[in-house]
Formats: structure tokens, sequence, C-alpha cells
């Protein structure tokens, strides 16, 4: 939804839906969250509606609840910035105003939702890759990305792509890969990445001693898991590729300015299918 008219023309199906179906009025439920009681409920009501399990930061296990304090939303952002920073390489120095952390808190819900991916669209430089990286500390997920160099080769790229897929499947936390357009050097690298959106798996991507390695992995972590699996080659892969498409995250960073995007959504129908827009 782009526009302006697009957002309202929703708002109006879903008050309309609850007041047919539901009999139900919307502006009952948001009584709290609306600034103007006697006005009609408006698409800048709903922003100050919030959803996410990082209310209690030391709460085991965290509970997914509404925040029903901004003041303490802002403050608790300030927290986990604080906490990022103390144990990065790469501390942020990030200002986190209104809508930096609706962002940040979004990308986090999505973190946390079975399967969940991720596609950011917004300009270079707008804080797309810092909210991930705040959103993946707040979910406590390993974050993981490609240094994409002058001499980066498309076996430099498989090689970290299998390096990414066995790490999110052998750990117990999750992965999130972050990858911006800007590393994309060669198209192919969509190509791979709109593969494992759709199915978690590439074709021709492990060696011999990979699969070694798979095997003896994926029985010890079965048995952790209390899973029991065959021992059939074809099982014990199945399962890998179960815990991968459970447990790593794409968050695909990409910038709508010019053609490449457009052509990039038409050719590879995963960008929009599996990932949840912001």
């Amino acid at each position: 939804l782009i526009e302006q008219r697009d957002r309202d023309r929703l708002l109006d199906i879903v008050l309309g839906a609850c007041k047919n179906y539901l009999r139900f009025n919307l502006e009952s439920a948001f009584a709290e969250r609306m600034e103007d009681m006697s006005a009609k409920l408006t698409d800048n009501d709903l922003r100050n509606l919030f959803y996410g399990n990082y209310i209690e930061p030391d709460a085991n296990p965290r509970i997914y609840d509404e925040v029903e304090n901004y003041n303490k939303l802002e403050k608790l952002m300030t927290y986990y910035l604080h906490e990022y920073n103390d144990f990065s390489s790469t501390p942020m120095d990030l200002v986190l105003f209104r809508f930096a952390i609706e962002h940040i808190s979004r990308v986090s819900r999505v973190l946390q939702m079975p399967r969940g991916n991720i596609l950011m669209v917004g300009m270079g430089g707008s804080g797309r890759r810092s909210s991930c990286r705040l959103a993946s500390s707040i979910a406590e997920c390993k974050l993981m990305t490609v240094q994409v160099t002058k001499t980066y080769t498309q076996q430099d790229w498989r090689d970290d792509l299998k390096k990414i897929l066995m790490t999110s499947s052998f750990n117990r936390n999750h992965t999130v890969f972050l990858f911006s357009d800007a590393q994309a050097i060669d198209e192919g690298f969509i190509e791979d990445i709109n593969g494992i959106l759709n199915t978690g798996d590439l074709p021709n991507l492990y060696q011999l001693e990979d699969k070694a390695s798979i095997m003896e992995n994926m029985q010890t972590i079965s048995k952790q898991q209390g899973k029991v699996i065959d021992t059939a080659p074809s099982e014990v892969y199945a399962y890998f590729i179960e815990r991968i498409r459970e447990q790593l995250h794409v968050a695909l960073a990409f910038s709508p300015i010019g053609e490449s995007f457009k052509e990039r959504l038409r050719m590879y129908p995963s960008l929009i299918n599996c990932c949840t827009i912001d």
C-alpha cells in the first residue's frame, strides 16, 4: 500500500467488516489509542498500536503482548541499543525517533514468526540494516551477512551461502541472513536467495564432506530435540532442510529506485510471496 488513498481504503474495508460481520465498532476497541474520541478512526491512530515479545527483556519465555505505554517502549529500545553496543564489535550510534522504533518493532515481530522473512524497502541510508541488526539482537538471533569485495566470486558466494545454511540448521538459536541489493554484484545471487526463500535448498551446493557433516550433526540434533528420524540419508537431509526453513530468517534491504527492483520482483516471485514487506 504505497499511497495514503490505499491505506484509507483498506481502513474503510476493515471498519465496514467489523460493523457488518462482528457487530462491533472498531472505534470502541481503539478508545485508549485515539487522539480524538469524537472523530473517525484514522491510520494515525493505528500507529499507536504496538505488539511484540520484547516488553520484558529478562522474561523466559518471552510473552507476545501489547505495548501499553509508548514512553516505556522508547526507554526499552534505548536499553536494547545500549546492550547491543556493549557486546558488538560494530556499535551503532542511532537516534531512536518514532519511525525508527516502528520499523525495529516490525522487523523484530517478523523475526519471531515461523519462517518469517522480511523485505525492507527504502532508500540507501534510511536505516534498513541498522533496524535489522538491532531487531536481531532483540530477538536473540545470530546475524550473518556476506562481505562483498572487488574480487568476490560466484564460488565465494556459494561457500558463504553454504556456511550460513549449515550454521542456521546446526545452531539452536535462530539465524538472520541480512542481504542488501548493493551486495548483489551478480544477478545469480538474487536467484539463489529466491530459491532459499522458496525451498530452503539449492541444487549442487554441498560436497561429499559437507554431506557427511550434515548427517552427523543432524542425528545429534534430532536426539537433543527428542525427534526420531529415519537414518536413511534422504530422511536426514529432509530434516536438515526443514531445520533451515524453521531456523533461518532472510532479511533483504532493497531500494525502490530504478527499474532493477521492479524487474527482480517480476523475475523472482518468492521475494514477494515468502517475505513480509516493510
